[in-house]
């Protein structure tokens, strides 16, 4: 009995075995990475291993998406190159920027997605590759923008050599990936007390969104807000900031209460806009109801709100001035 379960286990560990078709290794920074690909009883795989002092990250590439990965790696490293266009006040000068998104991507196949975001901030530019798989398993590649030729190469060698696998064969279920291309029209970043938030309006195949995303220390919270509802929203945020305003002159921050809260529903979208206070002060609390499954919030300190409200001003702007335009396409592996 005892050796009949042996020969079950090992029947299933043979079925788990890697072979390695492929592996490279490269130095970008302070930071190693790990390229490996390999072929089980499920097909072939890449999977990627990040090493930064004694942190490990490891996301893994099915070989349906792997020339979709290359594609947009090719377009970040492209990206990477090319001066962004500056961001200019009123007074006509040229304004510097904390952070900002400079292009945007993403794959999606059946169960995962990997979302690229090239970021410039007072470090330097560098790529965020985020893996998202089914059940909410997220993992996450940072690669500063000096070194993403190097890491484009032994994605290209990775490629060629599955592509010359004998073996190589592509699940019926997932056949092709999805490249979603996200065009950004505006990116703000403020900071407010110890808070930092990101306002971006981008352009998908799904319509113009604005995105705000609130981080504190490591915690990050987003909301979004499609375009046809942003002058809406932002009308309901003048009468919470006149509210705000209105009991600044007579009222000093108390006791843990709601002193205001506005509705906006359309479209199968709902926002609750609730000014609130405790002892810190007061702040808006901004929430995107999704009927009681995952809602969504971020918090903002009043004083930061006028100047939301001129930073949505300007994106309102910005998307009735930009035509729609469709940016996605099919590519297959």
């Amino acid at each position: 009995m005892i050796s009949n379960e042996r020969q079950s286990l090992a029947a299933q560990q043979s079925n788990f075995q890697e072979d390695f078709l492929l592996y490279k290794r490269v130095e970008i920074g302070r930071r190693s990475y790990a390229f490996a690909l390999n072929e089980n009883a499920y097909g072939q795989l890449l999977r990627i291993t990040e090493k930064a002092d004694d942190c490990i990250n490891s996301m893994i590439v099915p070989d349906v998406g792997m020339a979709s990965f290359l594609q947009l790696m090719d377009e970040m490293v492209t990206a990477s190159r090319q001066e962004p266009p500056l961001i200019i006040s009123e007074a006509g000068e040229a304004l510097s920027v904390y952070e900002r998104t400079l292009k945007i991507a993403g794959i999606e196949t059946d169960w995962k997605s990997f979302l690229f975001v090239l970021i410039e901030d007072f470090r330097g530019r560098y790529l965020q590759i985020i893996e998202k798989a089914t059940g909410g398993r997220r993992i996450t590649l940072i690669i500063s923008a000096d070194g993403l030729e190097t890491f484009q190469k032994i994605l290209a060698e990775m490629v060629v050599a599955l592509g010359a696998s004998p073996n190589r064969s592509i699940p019926a279920t997932c056949a092709r990936a999805l490249i979603v291309k996200d065009d950004i029209l505006r990116s703000v970043k403020m900071r407010v007390e110890r808070k930092s938030l990101m306002l971006m309006l981008k352009e998908s195949p799904r319509g113009k969104q604005l995105r705000l995303t609130e981080k504190v220390g490591e915690r990050f919270a987003c909301v979004i807000i499609p375009a046809d509802l942003m002058e809406q929203f932002n009308g309901l945020l003048h009468k919470i900031i006149q509210v705000s305003e209105d009991l600044e002159r007579c009222r000093p921050p108390g006791a843990t209460a709601t002193l205001a809260s506005e509705r906006l529903s359309a479209n199968g979208k709902v926002f609750i806009l609730n000014l609130q206070q405790n002892q810190a002060g007061r702040f808006l609390r901004l929430i995107e109801d999704q009927g009681g499954y995952g809602d969504k919030s971020i918090a903002i300190p009043a004083r930061g709100l006028p100047e939301l409200k001129k930073q949505i001003d300007e994106m309102i702007k910005i998307s009735n001035d930009h035509p729609p335009t469709a940016s996605c396409g099919l590519a297959g592996s």
